[in-house]
């Protein structure tokens, strides 16, 4: 079997024959040392995607860029280049980077330029153990940090240094983007360099306050045992369990009208330095509402949210361990503030074996009633174990224990559920959103993000999903609210609106059919009916909507004739009338309804078709028509829907001709029938070479709807026979009317 080393060296053997071709012993040798350490990131499927070729100047572009080192500052170098393979005006480039070795560089510089907005396209990262001399000095035998490379060796070694070099591909940029992203890097590796250097200060600070406290125990206002705790605690961070950025130390001042918090200019260290609108001092009264009773609270752990992202390993929000100490009297008197990121190992460490958390957990367990040792406390210390844990370190024990029981009672439930924290400082809001897992998608996760960033006017937010054997999922939103303050929201409305934006279209299905009917008819027809709409359907319609329409398909299905429906449209843009037509078995032509609709006095704006397909063998096929009047200036009659519907199948089964007087079935509310007389009598003038067309005469009664109808009822009061005897004096008053109209 072929190990991955060997595959590698397999793929990049043809670069190693053609190094060796042109290159003497000693630079050949570390030249291929080069691109082993080099290419040793790239994935098989993207080495096996390039030509020996393309490899080869890929290794020789990174080689020259490593190869002078003018300075001890990081190197940075852009390169445009066209894509092997592609025609000339295909570009990629190539950004390149060296520096002094040292942790976090390349996933700090990865999210940079993600964040930049820079496309990445593959990375090549490696450490190299170089030997310099200054260029033009042949004689110096001792390595230098800068100069010509002159050597390399796999390993560490008396006289190498290590470098990190990196090289990422990326789409091509114009010269001011370029300018951006090297300003990005830049402040990226300052940011850097300044939490590596400071680093053992960071923890020799941790570990000065840690025994400081230890040696003022007495005058510590906790219990014994919380004390210890803590103590614990500062041993557990610096033991790898948090990455330490930064810190600031800030004494706790008083006067007769306030108090206030002051910096400590220089006790800052790590990427503390470079905080922006940090204040010397600053006034409790300027403070959020609640802040300054947080910082004089008597406990010596704190925890908090910077609103500031990590420059440094990952993109998020940067955490806050904030210390206390106390005066003889128990009061505040300094607060030290680390800054960073916990490590990956405390997100799957068990909450029981996180001092201070335990107490927390410990606490929630002993209240929760459930009995010792049962099936529900261990579903309970399960949900605790898998919480987010930036959420267990900052939450009130009571606030975990209503949340966390909430969260055992709906865990084999589909039950929707909504739990909204604000933080301590008055900085963030902590959303936990529990959703049925058969329906979480992209497309919920979004709707829930847009939803809580405009009721809970965030200007940021991120998110973390959580899957699980559980049939609900979990994604866990940090919105940063600015003015928090202002932000009131009453949690029950705000979770059944929720909950109303993801409730599957089905579940309305189901709600609008029990609304209908009885339990039993309706579990029968969503029952019939659950799979029949379509998802480009279920876009474009409630499920209201949908259930208005099975009525229609029922109809369409048992007699095998058109099912209509005609109502006002306010879902498109200029349409008055929205027309549903339900055809069994064969979808319809736009060509052979169009016309019919054109003559009867209606203009098309768009067309929709569906396939449904309820439990038959053959399909029902929905046209939705949006249609505006081509005489918009006359009013709906209450009778168009009917007369429409009637009209309209009459045409189609062609027992009436389908011509321009149908409009008066929407200009002047006339029925199939009547359009049909009033057709004769125009064909009859025309027989009798009346000197205008059938198509003006009919425009002309559209145009005057009001004269038109008239000259309907005067038809009806005319001939009759059931009103005949009882309408002279009303067909006498309607002749005069019609007079009256026409010379108006």
């Amino acid at each position: 079997m072929i190990n991955a080393v060997e595959t590698e060296n397999i793929l990049l053997s043809p670069v190693y024959h053609k190094i060796d071709s042109e290159f003497t012993a000693k630079k050949a040798h570390s030249l291929k040392l080069f691109a082993r350490q080099y290419f040793a990131s790239t994935s098989k499927a993207e080495l096996k995607k390039n030509s020996t070729t393309e490899i080869y100047r890929q290794l020789l572009e990174a080689w020259n860029f490593v190869y002078e080192r003018k300075s001890s500052a990081p190197k940075i170098e852009f390169v445009r280049h066209n894509e092997p393979g592609t025609e000339s005006n295909q570009f990629s480039a190539s950004i390149f980077i060296l520096l002094d070795d040292m942790p976090f560089i390349v996933d700090s510089i990865r999210q940079g330029l993600n964040r930049a907005g820079v496309t990445i396209k593959r990375v090549n990262n490696a450490v190299i153990y170089a030997q310099r001399k200054p260029a033009g000095n042949t004689k110096t035998k001792s390595s230098t940090k800068t100069g010509l490379l002159t050597n390399l060796v796999s390993g560490e070694q008396e006289g190498y240094r290590a470098e990190a070099v990196c090289g990422i591909k990326c789409l091509p940029m114009d010269a001011a983007r370029c300018r951006e992203v090297l300003q990005e890097i830049v402040e990226i590796l300052k940011h850097v360099k300044a939490a590596v250097d400071d680093y053992p200060a960071l923890i020799r600070r941790a570990l000065e306050i840690r025994d400081s406290l230890k040696a003022q125990a007495a005058q510590v206002p906790v219990p014994e045992d919380e004390l210890a705790e803590s103590l614990e605690f500062i041993k557990w961070l610096v033991d790898n369990h948090f990455t330490f950025l930064g810190y600031e130390e800030y004494r706790i001042r008083s006067t007769k009208q306030d108090r206030y918090v002051e910096l400590k200019k220089e006790s800052l260290l790590g990427v503390s330095r470079f905080k922006t609108g940090l204040k010397a001092r600053a006034s409790f009264s300027s403070m959020p509402a609640g802040t300054g009773d947080m910082i004089l609270k008597k406990k010596v752990c704190g925890f908090a949210k910077s609103s500031i992202r990590s420059k440094v390993h990952r993109p998020a929000y940067l955490d806050y361990i904030l210390l206390k100490e106390f005066d003889k009297n128990g009061n505040v008197t300094k607060e030290h503030r680390f800054v960073g990121l916990y490590t990956s190992t405390v997100y799957y460490q068990a909450a029981l074996e996180i001092p201070l958390i335990r107490k927390k957990v410990m606490r929630v367990l002993n209240h929760s009633g459930f009995a010792p040792n049962g099936h529900s406390i261990k579903d309970l210390l399960q949900v605790i174990n898998v919480f987010p844990r930036d959420e267990l370190f900052q939450i009130s024990h009571k606030n975990l224990a209503s949340t966390e029981i909430e969260i055992t009672k709906i865990q084999e439930t589909r039950t929707s559920k909504l739990f909204v924290r604000r933080d301590s400082y008055g900085k963030f809001f902590s959303c936990l959103v529990f959703v049925p897992r058969d329906i979480y998608n992209t497309d919920v996760r979004l709707r829930v993000q847009n939803f809580l960033q405009s009721r809970l006017q965030a200007e940021e937010i991120d998110f973390n999903s959580y899957l699980s054997e559980s049939i609900l999922a979990r994604i866990h939103f940090i919105l940063r609210v600015p003015q928090i303050e202002e932000v009131s929201y009453k949690l029950p409305e705000l979770e059944r609106d929720l909950v109303e934006r993801i409730k599957p279209w089905e579940d309305h299905l189901q709600e609008a059919l029990l609304a209908r009917y009885n339990d039993e008819k309706a579990a029968k027809i969503f029952g019939w009916y659950a799979d029949c709409f379509s998802p480009s359907y279920k876009e474009s319609y409630s499920a209201k909507a949908a259930a208005d329409d099975i009525d229609y398909i029922e109809q369409v299905v048992a007699t095998n004739e058109l099912a209509l429906k005609l109502t006002h449209c306010s879902s498109e843009v200029g349409a008055e009338l929205s027309f549903k037509v339900f055809s069994h078995k064969q979808q319809l032509f736009l060509s052979d309804v169009d016309p019919i609709l054109e003559n009867l006095g209606l203009n098309i704006i768009s067309e929709k078709t569906f396939r449904l397909q309820p439990k038959t063998d053959d399909p029902v096929w929905l046209h939705e028509f949006s249609l505006y009047r081509k005489f918009p200036d006359i009013e709906f009659r209450d009778d168009l829907r009917s007369n429409f519907e009637d009209a309209f199948r009459a045409i189609w089964d062609k027992r009436v001709n389908d011509d321009t007087f149908n409009a008066l079935v929407v200009t002047a509310g006339a029925s199939w029938r009547d359009t049909a007389f009033l057709q004769a009598y125009a064909s009859y003038l025309k027989q009798i070479q009346f000197g205008y067309g059938l198509r003006f005469l009919a425009e002309t009664l559209s145009r005057h709807s009001q004269i038109s109808r008239m000259l309907i009822d005067y038809f009806y009061a005319i001939f009759n026979p059931d009103t005949q005897a009882q309408s002279a004096s009303e067909s006498a008053r309607l002749r005069q009317r019609i007079l009256l109209g026409i010379d108006a």
